[in-house]
């Protein structure tokens, strides 16, 4: 936060934090609080319906734990182009060509 908020404004995010997770809980997504919440942004966007659609690029970032044939399909069928990592079967790793594309992504 910025230098001269206080302790005042740290509340503020935290009931905001707190409130988006609860409704991230309330749409399937599980959370955690962290500050690599930027890095999920957009599935979270997704699953909860709030896509840009201004986003000139149409495409969506996001981890492993989020892919699934469902959300590749619904992201497809709105126009959107994954960029969801690839994960491993269990007991199966990731092959060279997937973990060089994970990489890129």
């Amino acid at each position: 936060m910025p230098e001269h908020f206080g302790i005042r404004e740290a509340y503020d995010v935290g009931m905001y934090a707190q409130t988006l997770m609860l409704s991230m809980t309330a749409h399937g997504l599980a959370c955690c609080p962290q500050t690599a919440l930027i890095f999920v942004s957009d599935p979270v966007r997704e699953t909860m319906g709030i896509l840009d659609a201004d986003n000139s690029s149409r495409s969506v970032w996001a981890d492993s734990a989020y892919r699934s044939q469902e959300r590749e399909d619904s992201l497809r069928e709105a126009g959107y182009r994954s960029h969801i990592h690839r994960k491993g079967a269990r007991g199966q790793t990731l092959n060279d060509r997937a973990k060089e594309a994970n990489r890129k992504r």
